[in-house]
């Protein structure tokens, strides 16, 4: 008679399961992209300013698409919107490799920026909505499954399918996995929607998000998301080309590169909660400003392999401590939590977006190195606003 009962956290956890392998699968064509697009862009030949613009595009697809993901998935339910969403990509990265053209491979990466966020929106709410089912304390699962493709299956992947087939048939992997997703969505996401006489028009949801920037914090945070987001385009747009390009680096040695930076950033900030209860907050900031401007430094004069880990590390842990350090103080707001953290995305890509552009435009006037030395005078000149006050708002 105790059986079935004993075997019931044994089923939750098999509800569980379907969205983790989801999160997974879409974290690994996130990490496989970030290794193959720069080395894809290179071969095509395109510039800087070129690979800085694509980085851009896919920025700013995600940051417009952000506010319409989520009425639009509660208003025709989540496996819909994830289904189209994943078609989308999937014809997307199978024209890609076709292509002999940058402005091709640009616009393939603004599509799929633009579709992510239906991805992204629909299957984490789902996630969320049988949580209850395993509790609150594995709310952390869903995005460690993410980042485990991300940071280590999706490079892998794409280190190897570079080193023995190339980089056409590393899109065509994506492109399988995103059709995969895709039917296994009509399996597992609900198909209906929120009731309609609950979903809040596009229109409302832009002003009720935009209102928040009346609160002190969160315009804050805004300010600093924009700025974080800026200058990691700097970095993520450029590592790979500088490391090939400038340092002679070989290709599988310049994706680990990326490993590293994500590495030691969710390191930073899945550890640093324990640390930041010690400190007041101000604190952090100061050691990431520190951080951050000593590892552009660093790239600016990196010659080799072991220099361009130690700059890495030192960008990650620092933009990972600000990350953590904003989480922590948007959390003791009292406005909606959805509409707080939908906001820092748009600031965040937003910042990426302008980023993209600036380094592209800057590695093509001063070169590579110098862009990396600009974006440590930037980002001094940008911390300050918020590092060297005595009380945060």
């Amino acid at each position: 008679m105790t059986a079935p009962a004993a075997s019931a956290p044994s089923r939750h956890y098999l509800e569980i399961f379907p969205y983790l392998v989801l999160s997974a699968s879409a974290g690994t064509t996130a990490g496989m992209l970030r290794a193959l697009s720069p080395i894809f862009a290179i071969h095509l030949g395109a510039t800087t300013a070129q690979m800085g613009f694509m980085s851009s595009l896919e920025s700013l697809g995600l940051a417009v698409m952000t506010l319409p993901a989520g009425v639009l998935v509660a208003r025709f339910g989540p496996r819909l919107i994830y289904v189209i969403a994943s078609l989308i990509i999937t014809l997307v990265y199978c024209v890609v490799p076709w292509s002999h053209s940058w402005i091709v491979l640009a616009c393939g990466l603004g599509i799929g920026g633009a579709c992510m966020p239906f991805r992204i929106v629909s299957v984490s709410g789902s996630f969320l909505e049988r949580l209850y089912l395993i509790g609150q304390s594995k709310a952390g699962w869903y995005a460690a499954a993410g980042t485990i493709g991300m940071l280590l299956i999706g490079p892998s992947l794409a280190a190897f399918m570079l080193h023995k087939f190339g980089a056409p048939a590393g899109y065509f992997t994506v492109s399988a996995l995103f059709a995969c997703m895709g039917i296994g969505g009509t399996f597992i996401l609900s198909k209906h929607g929120t009731d309609s006489a609950n979903v809040t028009s596009l229109a409302k949801s832009f002003a009720e998000t935009g209102a928040l920037l009346r609160n002190q914090l969160v315009a804050a945070i805004c300010v600093i998301e924009v700025s974080t987001g800026m200058i990691f385009a700097f970095f993520s747009a450029f590592i790979i080309v500088t490391a090939i390009k400038t340092v002679g680096l070989s290709e599988s040695e310049a994706i680990s590169i990326r490993m590293f930076e994500g590495f030691v950033a969710v390191g930073t900030m899945a550890l640093g909660g324990f640390i930041v209860k010690k400190r007041p907050l101000v604190w952090f900031y100061r050691a990431s400003l520190i951080l951050i401007v000593s590892g552009f430094i660093m790239l600016g004069v990196a010659s080799s392999y072991v220099t361009l880990v130690a700059a890495t590390l030192l960008l990650g842990c620092g933009l990972g401590t600000t990350n953590l350090i904003n989480i922590i103080r948007l959390s003791s707001t009292d406005a909606p939590k959805s509409r707080v953290s939908s906001l820092q995305l748009f600031s965040s890509m937003g910042g990426g977006f302008i980023g993209g552009l600036l380094g592209g435009g800057l590695s093509d006037l001063i070169g590579l190195r110098g862009m990396f030395f600009s974006a440590a005078v930037l980002y001094a000149l940008l911390a300050s606003r918020w590092c060297f006050r005595e009380k945060l708002v």
